[in-house]
């Protein structure tokens, strides 16, 4: 009895990923509450836009969405940030040098306000700018501005709060994540409810950003309570560290760099859908956030998980390790995609119906929003052996290809989403004829395509195929 609690709380606790298990036994139990946290996030967000079609109607869910690019654009380069710090973190547990840990833990939540200081000042000053590029529709115009204004002002929560992810991830602790992110997105669902109700707060898309602060700031005193009760910092912790600060910029700028590159041509699709009307505008906010549920979150969770396997395996000098769990990554990629094609594809007409008022969902707009979720469905394979492979780079210290392989992303999104539609119709900005839309709807499918034949490569030749793996001195150098 008393082994077998001991193993519960283990299952629950920090794990281990370096242990001597199978890899994908021990990538599979970590996944678990990756992908229920992804779930729960997206899951909770959808809550969220229903609260909010009741609330404030169809119209302030679609502002919202408009911004999901202009999101992706400016607040990814933090989040790519924290996501190295994580990946420094990961490798000095991994290699048990826990004062390093506590001053990479200080270190990283300094660099996030610093990140918050310049990323908010600038997103700030070109809100309005960013907006017009964007094609924004008068109709969603200031509710979208107002809605993003209130998320930039209070940026430092939400990116504290990945930051703790990221951290306790990077400890092997995945569960505590999971019941953070239900609790304190569950209070975000309720504090939205009372702040845009409007026979109560009637703040419409104000209030939906300021429950994202207090669900963001809930979540940051939670998360790190539980961190520094684990690892709790000391003098030493806040000394400065010339080589904990290299690495955590050496990784975390490149890797905020790639995120906000991808998303630059995310920027440029939505304007170009944008161009097509209001309906297009409401087909682009239902299948950007079903997207995000789908395939980004399940598939995402699988790129944390190879991020934190490979850089703790890797820390502890477990190369052989390394390989194995790479393999075991893209046999777990194949069976879960064939579950999203399962469990998605049959339902897909049913989408618009979730994320706007029965009233509103009309032919053309399930048109638009249908037709690329099936084109992107389809391709979510190249996503998913994608971010594994660029967790596994990110895991042994080389950012250098998914770099390059963001950029490879970023020209073949914005290529395809500029030149396809010209060739289908070269007069398609007046026609806006659906042939037009269908080959702008493979924009997704196509950058991911690339990025997938570019960082696939790279993991192939330099870890999986290179029998000198481990043993080179710029491999092994921290």
């Amino acid at each position: 009895m008393n082994k077998a609690l001991a193993k519960i709380k283990q299952f629950f606790g920090y794990q281990d990923l370096t242990r001597d298990t199978r890899p994908i036994v021990t990538m599979i139990l970590f996944a678990i509450p990756l992908v229920i946290t992804a779930f729960a996030n997206n899951g909770m967000s959808l809550l969220n836009s229903i609260v909010l079609k009741h609330t404030v109607g169809g119209d302030s869910v679609t502002a919202i969405n408009q911004t999901s690019s202009l999101s992706s654009l400016i607040l990814q380069f933090g989040f790519g940030c924290t996501s190295g710090f994580g990946i420094v973190i990961a490798n000095l547990h991994g290699a048990k040098n826990y004062e390093g840990v506590k001053k990479a833990i200080v270190s990283s939540m300094l660099a996030c306000v610093v990140i918050w200081l310049v990323l908010g000042a600038i997103g700030i000053a070109s809100l309005r700018s960013l907006l017009n590029a964007l094609h924004v529709n008068e109709l969603y115009y200031e509710k979208a501005y107002l809605y993003f204004a209130v998320v930039l002002s209070c940026y430092i929560f939400n990116l504290l709060s990945n930051l703790s992810g990221h951290i306790l991830r990077a400890l092997g602790n995945s569960f505590v994540v999971l019941f953070t992110t239900i609790f304190t997105l569950s209070c975000q669902v309720g504090v939205c409810f009372l702040l845009t109700s409007k026979s109560i707060g009637n703040l419409d898309t104000v209030g939906a950003g300021l429950a994202i602060m207090v669900a963001s700031l809930l979540n940051v005193i939670i998360s790190f309570a539980i961190i520094f009760k684990k690892y709790k910092p000391n003098k030493e912790s806040f000394k400065f560290d010339k080589t904990i600060y290299k690495d955590l910029f050496r990784l975390g700028v490149p890797i905020g760099f790639q995120w906000s590159i991808l998303f630059i041509g995310s920027f440029v699709v939505a304007s170009q859908v944008n161009l097509y009307g209001v309906y297009a505008s409401k087909g682009m906010a239902v299948y950007t956030s079903w997207e995000g549920i789908a395939v980004n979150s399940v598939m995402g969770a699988l790129g944390t998980m190879m991020v934190n396997f490979v850089g703790q395996n890797y820390g502890a000098k477990k190369y052989d390790r390394v390989k194995r769990g790479i393999r075991d990554g893209y046999i777990i990629v194949l069976c879960v995609y064939a579950l999203i094609l399962a469990i998605t594809l049959p339902t897909t007409k049913l989408v618009p119906y979730i994320y706007l008022p029965y009233d509103e969902v009309n032919e053309r707009v399930s048109f638009y929003a249908t037709t690329y979720l099936y084109i992107t469905l389809t391709a979510s394979l190249f996503q998913g052996i994608l971010t594994v492979s660029r967790g596994a780079l990110q895991g042994i210290k080389k950012p250098l290809f998914p770099f390059i392989s963001g950029i490879g992303e970023l020209i073949a999104r914005i290529s395809v989403s500029l030149l396809i539609p010209y060739l289908v119709d070269q007069n398609y900005k007046v026609t806006l004829s659906d042939q037009s839309y269908i080959g702008l709807s493979f924009s997704n499918a196509s950058a991911w395509l690339v990025s997938m034949l570019v960082m696939g490569g790279a993991v192939f030749f330099m870890i999986l195929n290179n029998k000198s793996f481990g043993k080179e001195t710029d491999i092994i150098k921290e």
